[in-house]
């Protein structure tokens, strides 16, 4: 139509790829640095190289990685070995998590260095404001969303170690993701609530027009009682609320989180591969 301001489908190709990756970039760098805050004895640092950054607390923390490389044109070799040596250093595999659109040379030289690939992830996302989710119901009519107030960041990040290990004591390297989440700049916390007792959580990070939705765990005894669907549209709804355009979230394929997300309007954008390789 002539005049329409009719904002068109984002399209997934490498500018919004290349946004994906330096939110995911950023966003690592501040949870280490939180982590610095929280638990410093596991010495947390983390390195910057062009538009990737290698993150590093604890050789065996989900988020010692790297991320964000080979977005800005054929690989500089001596980013990898710099990353090798930051890992290394440390005790720590080098660990990659690959975007499919980062330039063909950063793969072929991990696969010349022997890296094998470790896990599946998709990037899933919903343009907000582009048509709201599908209604459907989700049986969670006792269920209360409330974004959570700052002194109630530990019961948070214990109800969240319970619900990702499935434990009742879970470790405090567990608890200190959770307690870490609450430190990040831009960073809000919500909870799911039956019958006044927490009992799921999850959180938004906004970093200018995108809202990283992360953070969802489920006590064992309370799953599938749309307690994360719940969330989910709460979550999207502050994420509109802050002005953000996009909405995203990480997923494993095929999983619950994965069928929740697609349900309410988020759809996968591309897949990302962890690559490994150990210690020599």
């Amino acid at each position: 139509m002539v005049g329409s301001t009719e904002r068109k489908p984002l399209l997934i190709d490498f500018g919004f790829a290349r946004l994906m990756e330096s939110v995911e970039a950023r966003d690592l760098a501040d949870y280490v640095s939180a982590w610095q805050q929280v638990a410093p004895e596991a010495e947390p640092e983390y390195l910057e190289l062009g538009t990737g950054v290698a993150g590093f607390a604890g050789p065996d923390c989900p988020i010692t990685q790297a991320v964000g490389f080979g977005m800005e044109g054929p690989t500089v070799w001596e980013q990898i070995d710099k990353v090798e040596e930051f890992f290394g250093s440390r005790g720590a595999p080098s660990r990659f998590a690959l975007c499919p659109m980062a330039h063909p040379s950063l793969l072929g030289e991990l696969g010349r260095k022997g890296y094998v690939l470790t896990e599946f992830e998709d990037l899933l996302f919903k343009e907000l404001g582009a048509g709201g989710a599908a209604e459907i119901d989700t049986g969670a009519e006792e269920v209360a969303v409330r974004e959570i107030a700052a002194g109630e960041s530990t019961i948070w990040a214990e109800t969240a170690a319970r619900g990702f290990t499935a434990v009742a004591n879970p470790e405090r390297e567990d608890v200190v993701l959770g307690l870490a989440a609450a430190r990040r700049p831009g960073v809000s916390l919500f909870a799911a609530e039956v019958g006044g007792q927490m009992v799921a959580t999850a959180a938004l990070a906004v970093r200018g027009e995108v809202g990283t939705m992360f953070g969802a765990a489920t006590l064992p005894e309370y799953r599938n009682r749309g307690a994360q669907t719940a969330l989910t549209r709460g979550l999207l709804e502050a994420a509109a609320e802050a002005g953000c355009r996009i909405a995203v979230a990480g997923g494993v394929p095929g999983g619950v989180s994965h069928r929740n997300q697609e349900r309410l309007g988020l759809r996968v954008a591309y897949t990302k591969v962890m690559v490994e390789r150990t210690l020599a």
